[in-house]
């Protein structure tokens, strides 16, 4: 019989031990579906902040697209004010050296008007030792015929003269 103590006392030590283990299992099983469903909370959470987040990371990524596209813009347009400064500088000068240029046309022009209005008509030949009336005396002399041998060859050009058919008026 002791032996049969000794296996009953075994056996209710198991029996204890077992219960333990259960009731130890049990508390770990409501610990882990409380873990779970706080996990399920947490993840819910977690949704919730980032259906937030979202929003306000899209936010600030287009801002600081924004900041990035004007920044590049202030420089590319610091570099077009700077070359369109240069362009004008070159206009001016160039503007200047046309209104120089034209100025002095404008005095040409001038100085050309004058020299026409003071000059002397074309006919007038004065102080140029011009005798009036000998230039009138020439003024009415006419050619008679003469007789010219058709055959008669220039020397100078190898030319033959045909035969004057009238008095012509010649002016000298």
């Amino acid at each position: 019989m002791e032996a049969f103590n000794e296996i009953h006392a075994k056996v209710q030590k198991i029996v204890v031990l077992n219960n333990k283990i259960r009731n130890d299992l049990k508390w770990h099983l409501n610990k882990f579906s409380s873990t779970q469903s706080e996990l399920d909370k947490w993840n819910k959470k977690m949704k919730n902040l980032f259906q937030v987040i979202k929003p306000l990371v899209v936010f600030v990524l287009l801002h600081l697209l924004i900041w990035m596209i004007t920044h590049l813009c202030k420089d590319e347009f610091e570099k077009f004010k700077k070359d369109l400064y240069e362009e004008r500088m070159k206009l001016k000068t160039e503007l200047s050296y046309l209104k120089d240029h034209f100025r002095e046309m404008n005095k040409g022009k001038s100085y050309l008007s004058h020299l026409l209005s003071v000059q002397k008509h074309t006919t007038d030949k004065t102080d140029l030792r011009y005798n009036k009336q000998a230039d009138l005396s020439k003024k009415n002399k006419f050619a008679t015929s003469k007789k010219v041998n058709p055959n008669k060859v220039s020397k100078k050009k190898n030319i033959i003269h045909p035969k004057p058919k009238a008095k012509t008026f010649i002016i000298a």
